[in-house]
């Protein structure tokens, strides 16, 4: 017995009754011509289809997490009995040696928020006794959340070299470039080290890379306050997406190559640093936030370092089109809304 929406939408649609198109879906022949002639069955079924697809579109997603405005939808809310399974795990570490960001706890629940919403499970800790062969292998990705000081000895230093070589990823935010100078490995990998920072102020980032997952949503200028880092020992194989403009702020020490993002692999696997994430207001900034999610994906391995500025700025790999989106890119040229629309019962009737 056909006890669910997904299950009646396929029926439907492996009944061998293909619909070229949007029109033919919508509206019976009936209506549209000047015959008074019955509507056939093949039609009938074509629309009951798009009755039965729409609602299980509608009903299969919610608007985004509150304060999580990220201009897409995110998946229904799990029931209590029936959880979706995270399809990968990412450690957070914040364990500080010198300074302590107040910000650090907006941090770690921003980056569940973002887990919550991509399906992947975070996991926060301060204990550097994590970072074991072992223990590291379950996670696609580790993020040193302004981290301050030297914060892992020689034999967890080693255990997270050897993980980054597996293919796995890193993301440094804020002062994960202040911390371990003394670990040259480490220096190499983030990019740079702090160098120092004038107070919290407004300024102009220009974004120079506009194609990776991390900046495709942003404009080509910028503009937000946080507390912006100087670098030292910048290395020549960061690609960089982001730099300040210093003639919007005061105390910039970088010139005009002052990068404040940026991207790469490194030791066989890859890497994402972004210098915002200072204050607690970052972590409520749309903005920011999208920054975070795309840098995160890319260095997890879930998305591409380039995205096409054509379509939608950025969408979770498994995020699919809705099926009322679905007849609109077939409008736009697609030879059939079916072919357009990403659900397995549309995959199957475009088939046919």
């Amino acid at each position: 017995m056909l006890t669910h929406l997904g299950e009646w939408r396929k029926f439907f649609f492996q009944k061998s009754y293909t619909c070229h198109h949007p029109w033919n879906l919508l509206v019976p022949k009936v209506f549209r011509s000047g015959f008074t002639m019955k509507p056939t069955t093949p039609t009938l079924i074509c629309s009951a289809a798009l009755l039965f697809s729409a609602a299980w579109s509608h009903a299969s997603t919610t608007a985004p997490l509150d304060g999580f405005h990220l201009g897409q939808n995110t998946p229904a809310k799990a029931t209590a009995d029936k959880k979706e399974a995270a399809s990968f795990k990412v450690l957070v570490f914040s364990k500080t040696q010198g300074f302590r960001h107040d910000a650090i706890p907006e941090g770690i629940a921003a980056l569940r928020k973002l887990g919550q919403a991509n399906h992947f499970e975070v996991t926060a800790t301060e204990d550097g006794a994590e970072f074991t062969d072992e223990k590291l292998a379950p996670y696609q990705l580790v993020v040193f959340l302004n981290t301050t000081g030297d914060v892992l000895d020689d034999t967890q230093q080693a255990a997270f070299e050897k993980y980054l070589a597996k293919g796995r990823g890193f993301m440094g935010v804020h002062s994960a470039t202040d911390t371990e100078y003394g670990w040259k490995w480490y220096g190499q990998m983030i990019g740079g080290y702090f160098a120092g920072h004038p107070q919290i102020q407004p300024a102009t980032l220009q974004v120079v890379n506009r194609k990776h997952p991390a900046t495709a949503h942003l404009p080509e200028s910028w503009k937000r306050t946080d507390e912006w880092y100087n670098f030292k020992n910048l290395q020549e194989d960061n690609k960089v997406l982001i730099k300040l403009d210093e003639k919007s702020y005061e105390g910039g020490k970088n010139g005009d190559n002052h990068p404040t993002a940026w991207y790469k692999e490194f030791g066989g696997g890859r890497v994402f640093y972004t210098g915002g994430g200072h204050t607690k207001e970052s972590y409520k900034n749309e903005d920011f936030l999208k920054h975070l999610q795309g840098g995160l994906l890319y260095a997890a391995g879930k998305a591409k370092d380039t995205v096409s500025l054509d379509s939608q700025p950025w969408r979770p790999e498994d995020t699919r089109p809705s099926f009322a989106e679905a007849l609109a890119m077939a409008e736009r040229g697609r030879s059939s809304p079916m072919a357009a629309c990403g659900h397995e019962a549309c995959e199957d009737a475009a088939a046919k």
